[in-house]
């Protein structure tokens, strides 16, 4: 059996696409949509390295950070008042992010039931809200501990298999190089 990629037209004009199981073996008939659904998430987590474009984003991702960690300790003094709050916000909008990725991974249909990984998905979002309204070297310094402390969850969620394998592998540097980019920056202050 295969997954095949096959084009379909549900209009005139207009070409979507259909993900398929096929059984050469057998008359080609296309399984419900739930075995396609598993089948991609085992194929996704059982990678051991993550995916090359999650890992190209995420290292991307740290760009802003580094920027504006240079610009606080290089750039001219107007610039302070920009780079900090580019920090600020830049770093609150990621963190919020990784808690989203916990909030998805907790209610897709292979993910945790109850209320603690929903819970503990919002949790990212409201360190990062004070952060901001903190402000300064105190919310820099609250965004870089926050971001040393996600790989406590991230752990969990593999452990638990709520995340990929491959997860940690790719979180648990981020989180350090962003904790550090933080820190240097509210020392720059």
């Amino acid at each position: 059996a295969a997954l095949e990629f096959s084009q379909i037209s549900d209009r005139p004009g207009r070409q979507i696409g259909q993900l398929v199981r096929v059984d050469h073996r057998a008359d080609r008939r296309p399984c419900d949509r739930r075995h396609h659904t598993a089948a991609g998430r085992r194929l996704v987590t059982s990678l051991s390295r993550p995916p090359i474009p999650v890992a190209g984003l995420g290292a991307g991702g740290f760009l802003p950070f580094a920027a504006g960690a240079a610009a606080l300790w290089w750039a001219p003094g107007t610039w302070q008042a920009l780079a900090v709050a580019s920090q600020l916000s830049y770093g609150a909008v990621i963190l919020s992010f990784l808690g989203g990725i916990l909030w998805g991974l907790a209610i897709s249909p292979t993910g945790a039931p109850g209320w603690r990984w929903p819970a503990l998905s919002v949790v990212p979002a409201l360190i990062a809200w004070p952060a901001l309204l903190w402000g300064g070297a105190g919310g820099l310094w609250l965004l870089a501990a926050s971001f040393l402390a996600m790989p406590l969850i991230d752990r969990a969620a593999v452990a638990t298999g709520l995340a990929p394998s491959w997860y940690l592998t790719l979180r648990l540097p981020l989180s350090g190089m962003v904790a550090a980019a933080l820190a240097l920056s509210a020392a720059a202050l």
